[in-house]
Order: structure tokens, then sequence, then C-alpha cells
């Protein structure tokens, strides 16, 4: 296995996408756009341990922060939207997908 692993967790997950985005003058226009982000780190070695749905909502959430569009800002309001269990003797609630 390679020595230059680079390991991205929730901590350092902004720091590091941002920086490996700006050192390669990548332009982010749609979540298509940060999906390829992500395909070309795993190329360079980078290795994500992080939830699937957690990086999913932060790369959402970055997405929309390097590009301030309606397109960018319906997915990270529908990943708030939350609706209450069928369960109502729980005090839990679930992510409304669209």
């Amino acid at each position: 296995m390679p020595n230059n692993l680079t390991l991205i967790n929730e901590i350092n997950f902004h720091d590091k996408v941002l920086s490996f985005i700006h050192h390669r003058h990548m332009d982010i226009q749609t979540y298509e756009d940060m999906k390829d982000v992500y395909i070309k780190m795993l190329e360079n070695n980078y290795f994500f341990i992080l939830n699937p749905e957690l990086k999913l909502h932060m790369m959402l959430d970055l997405t929309y922060n390097l590009n301030q569009t309606q397109e960018n800002r319906v997915p990270v309001l529908d990943c708030l939207d939350v609706d209450e269990s069928e369960d109502e003797s729980e005090d839990t609630y679930q992510i409304r997908r669209s």
C-alpha cells in the first residue's frame, strides 16, 4: 500500500477538499463538478473515512458554498427537511429524500 495516503474525515473534510480544488484550479458550478472532484481525489490517494450520507451532505454544502445558485441551493435545503417518524412514540426523525 502506498505511503502517500491522505485520510479525509469529518474534521478535515472541508479543509482538504477546498485545498484540493484550489491547488488544481478546479471550477465548481454544480454538484456534478463536486463528484468529479471526489473521483479525482480518490485517484490521487485520498481516502474518505466518513459515513456516506454525511459525505453527501458535506459535498452538497461545499457545492453551494462555492457557487451559490438556486440549482445548488435546493439540494441543501432538501437535506434539511425532516419528516416525523411514523412511530410517534419515539423521538426520531427521518430525512425526506426527493
